[in-house]
């Protein structure tokens, strides 16, 4: 039973679109997949605890950020950044104002 007595219909428990199509509608929507946007979205997460000089263990860092080892971490980070995290540390202690 649902709230208030009320019984939900078979076809309201069934998703309205699968999940590929959802993959398709965010590619069209946003121009990227999930799993891009969500690599782009961590990434971006990852920069901006750098920035904030957030930063006393690298490991610590991956897994609070969902990477499960330094290798994925560094790889991804080389991937959009074009250089390793601790290059970007320097490049923002370097910055004025830091």
């Amino acid at each position: 039973m649902y709230p208030a007595g009320k019984r939900l219909c078979k076809s309201s428990l069934r998703p309205k679109r699968s999940a590929a199509a959802n993959c398709t509608g965010s590619a069209t929507w946003i121009g990227l997949g999930p799993k891009k946007f969500s690599e782009i979205v961590r990434f971006q997460n990852v920069v901006a605890a750098i920035g904030a000089g957030r930063v006393a263990d690298w490991p610590a860092l991956a897994l609070r950020h969902g990477y499960f080892d330094q290798a994925h971490f560094i790889r991804d980070f080389k991937q959009f950044y074009g250089d390793t995290p601790m290059a970007a540390a320097e490049e923002y202690r370097s910055m004025p104002g830091k």
